[in-house]
């Protein structure tokens, strides 16, 4: 690999230029090369994994939406796109759905019979409400909440973090609603160190590989925002000690899986190393 810089400037300078641009490829290379390695061992290391559908992330149906299925004659009778949330309440009301390319219907939550990861059901078509009927849902469903980087702040002055309306869940049977806040370092040196981790951590075993710990995903029910402004959201003051204490029991947490991946590790290799010497104790 040879490139040649020609700018007028003296040829020592021009080699440094080039030393440190080659260099920059073999570590991008590398380190690429390290995290393909890592996630496809995390897949297979998860593999078969099917945890139970808990909470239903508000993404999955923009993205997709879910199908609504008549049970009195099995069929599908409308698409949900997107929920209707209360702030008031902390909890979807119901859904904006369409049972046509142009016909716009609502969904009331409390008609939905189940709802789960691949659809919704209802007991009939009749469970799909025209828009005029349902002045108070469609007053909530103008409040679509679609924007992905606002900055979350108590009504105390301080911020928690960010979070994007995308990514909230919702619990589908009791509606409940909780935001997620997204907080992470933003530092320079914070970056570097979150890389390094990244690819240091290939040579644990891979029961130690968890969330980066610079880097944390919190919960908060949707009853603790006060106010929300475009790119804003006030918060009670009490969603700090909240976000405080799952922050503590995520670093404990992940402390507890390295300690214990460590001493798995330490005592594999002390059965290898008996193997290989022939001692049994």
């Amino acid at each position: 690999m040879n490139f040649h810089f020609d700018f007028g400037i003296p040829w020592f300078l021009g080699s440094c230029v080039e030393a440190l641009f080659e260099l920059g490829i073999i570590l991008a290379a590398v380190t690429g090369g390290v995290f393909a390695i890592k996630r496809t061992m995390i897949a297979w290391r998860d593999r078969g994994d099917h945890p139970a559908v808990s909470m239903i992330c508000r993404e999955n149906l923009l993205e997709r939406g879910l199908p609504i299925l008549s049970l009195s004659d099995a069929k599908k009778v409308g698409q949900a796109r997107d929920v209707i949330l209360d702030l008031a309440s902390g909890r979807v009301v119901g859904f904006r759905a369409k049972s046509g390319p142009f016909t716009h219907r609502i969904l009331r939550f409390d008609q939905a019979k189940a709802i789960g990861p691949d659809a919704i059901t209802v007991e009939s078509a009749a469970s799909l409400l025209d828009p005029p009927t349902t002045p108070e849902l469609v007053a909530l469903a103008g409040e679509r909440y679609r924007r992905t980087d606002c900055r979350v702040v108590t009504e105390g002055g301080t911020e928690l973090g960010q979070l994007s309306w995308r990514d909230l869940r919702f619990d589908p049977v009791s509606g409940e609603v909780q935001i997620v806040l997204k907080v992470q370092g933003s530092s320079f040196i914070t970056y570097v160190i979150d890389l390094l981790l990244d690819v240091v951590s290939i040579f644990q075993p891979l029961d130690a590989w968890s969330n980066n710990p610079w880097h944390f995903e919190l919960h908060l029910p949707l009853t603790t925002v006060l106010k929300v402004n475009r790119n804003l959201v006030i918060v009670r003051v009490q969603a700090e000690a909240d976000c405080w204490d799952q922050r503590q029991a995520t670093v404990n947490e992940q402390q507890e899986r390295l300690k214990n991946a460590r001493e798995r590790f330490r005592l594999t290799l002390a059965r290898v190393w008996r193997r290989l010497t022939g001692k049994t104790r």
